[in-house]
């Protein structure tokens, strides 16, 4: 849609913006760094990582698994 592409060109020309979603997958379409909140602090974040692994912590969060592994 129009509002993804325009924050992949955005992206693209090095823009930075923070954008909170509850699609995954949407946001690493659009996105080189990504990040879990939960209660409101980032507790995970990552750059450069792959889709599978990224959500599996996130479900691990979900499940109030340990939050160490940041």
């Amino acid at each position: 849609d129009v509002l993804n592409k325009l924050i992949i060109k955005l992206n693209r020309e090095g823009k930075t913006f923070f954008m909170i979603t509850h699609d995954v997958e949407k946001g690493f379409e659009i996105s080189r760094r990504n990040g879990i909140l939960s209660g409101g602090s980032i507790v995970h974040e990552e750059t450069e990582c792959d889709m599978e692994s990224f959500l599996a912590r996130y479900k691990e969060i979900l499940r109030g698994e340990s939050l160490e592994r940041g």
